[in-house]
């Protein structure tokens, strides 16, 4: 967690992340959910995790594997409408 404290970026990379088990005895492991403005706050953020910046790779890898990964976008919404306008489209 120390490696992307959201408050250390400059700007700050502000993002609403969760982790979620799943599995039963055979297998299991985390889901991790992230909501943010931008996919720039993502890229910041896993660029760090991955110690492509300073060499310095997060222990969150050292004890796991990540199986897969996906970006999701969601428009924004207005009166249950898709707001384009509101991002400049």
């Amino acid at each position: 967690m120390k490696r992307t404290a959201q408050e250390s970026f400059d700007p700050p990379a502000f993002v609403v992340r969760r982790a979620m088990p799943w599995g039963g005895v055979a297998e299991n492991g985390s889901y991790f959910v992230a909501y943010g403005e931008s996919l720039d706050r993502f890229e910041r953020l896993l660029t760090r995790m991955a110690g492509l910046e300073d060499g310095i790779v997060d222990a969150l890898l050292g004890v796991s594997r990540p199986a897969s990964g996906g970006y999701y976008w969601c428009p924004p919404a207005r009166a249950g409408r898709i707001h384009l306008a509101a991002i400049g489209l």
